[in-house]
């Protein structure tokens, strides 16, 4: 992928290392098994040095991980974990990483899938709504009060009040409001991100609260002005 000069309509506002950054996402998406550095720089175009530099910022970031063997390099599941968010809505609580596969949130621990975090580091957790199975109380990690219940048409829309935050999950089981039930959540299906400087801006959020549709409105009002 040569970079080429084709002019973009606002070109003169571009960052270019930005702009440099984003082409290294697009050859690590289509290398998911990881590539070298010499191989990125080979498909952009640009010097070993600035892709060097680009990559060291990704890392310390979160955004790409090596192999073991630190010759490749490949995204990592922050990175999954933010198209997760971006195309739905998703349950995103605070949690605290106790070991490498091992995360505690919402007064229960889990296992995972993610490592590289220091031991008692707090973090996101990022769960997708279908991603929670609905189970018995006695069977479920966590338990919770259904709040509400909306059919979508071949599932139903369940929103769960568990310790006073309020999960959204999605499902073919029909549950009724004012019912307890439990939920179990599966390794794979548990996305660990860093920390950022929003995670505090509301507490425990998801992107459906009110608090997110509360946001979403002013930033619209600040959009027509």
């Amino acid at each position: 992928m040569q970079h080429t000069e084709a002019v973009a309509p606002h070109q003169r506002y571009h960052i270019p290392n930005l702009k440099r950054g984003l082409e290294v996402f697009e050859v690590l998406a289509k290398n998911t098994d990881g590539i070298s550095l010499s191989e990125i720089s080979r498909i952009t175009g640009y010097s070993k040095n600035s892709i060097f530099r680009i990559i060291c910022t990704l890392e310390d970031c979160g955004y790409v991980v090596k192999n073991k063997d630190q010759r490749k390099i490949r995204m990592s599941r922050k990175l999954a974990a933010l198209g997760y968010a971006a195309f739905g809505e998703s349950n995103i609580v605070d949690g605290v990483m106790k070991e490498d596969f091992v995360v505690s949130f919402s007064g229960h621990t889990f296992d995972c899938v993610d490592k590289g975090f220091a031991k008692g580091e707090p973090v996101d957790v990022v769960i997708r709504p279908e991603d929670v199975d609905v189970v018995p109380v006695e069977k479920g990690m966590l338990s919770g009060k259904v709040f509400s219940v909306t059919f979508k048409g071949d599932y139903y829309e369940i929103i769960v009040d568990v310790a006073g935050f309020k999960w959204m999950l999605e499902t073919s089981d029909y549950v009724g409001e004012g019912q307890v039930i439990g939920l179990r959540i599966e390794p794979d299906a548990i996305h660990v991100m860093k920390r950022s400087k929003f995670s505090d801006t509301f507490g425990d959020y998801s992107t459906f609260s009110e608090e997110m549709e509360h946001l979403s409105d002013v930033t619209g009002e600040d959009e027509q002005e």
